[in-house]
């Protein structure tokens, strides 16, 4: 691996691996917590043009084109997505109602990580409508393979 970019901050590592195949999954990202060993081979950048660094969302998933999302959450809703996504709490303000509260932030374009959050029932959709689709389809995908 060729590490290109760390940031403590999301707690994550991109890195470039040529021995994989699949061309549009050479860069790759990690969480930086998990890592149990790095060896400095204090060699030379290789693959620098190959370097892409993506953005990576308060859900820890770097990918281009990130879409903006607004959610209104309930305080357990609030609280389980600070929990699990600490870097989501500079992106959350009082909502309009009491015990309420708005996130808005860019995440990635297939919601990975937010769908996940989203099924816990105490959030309501603002924006975008793409998101309220994508939540749809995998509740019908879910209820089909749930009658299977």
């Amino acid at each position: 691996m060729e590490v290109f970019d760390v940031d403590p901050e999301l707690d994550m590592v991109q890195a470039y691996d040529p021995e994989e195949k699949r061309k549009d999954r050479q860069n790759k990202h990690f969480k930086l917590s998990r890592i149990n060993r790095v060896i400095n081979t204090n060699n030379p950048w290789q693959y620098k043009n190959k370097h892409d660094i993506k953005p990576t969302d308060v859900f820890r998933i770097a990918m281009a084109n990130q879409v903006r999302v607004e959610l209104n959450m309930d305080v357990y809703a609030y609280n389980s997505l600070i929990d699990n996504y600490p870097l989501a709490k500079g992106r959350c303000d009082d909502g309009s109602e009491l015990n309420t509260f708005y996130f808005q932030a860019k995440v990635n374009p297939e919601f990975l990580g937010l769908i996940n959050f989203i099924m816990n029932r105490h959030v309501d959709i603002i924006s975008p409508p793409e998101l309220k689709d994508e939540v749809r389809k995998r509740i019908n995908k879910l209820l089909k393979d749930l009658d299977k």
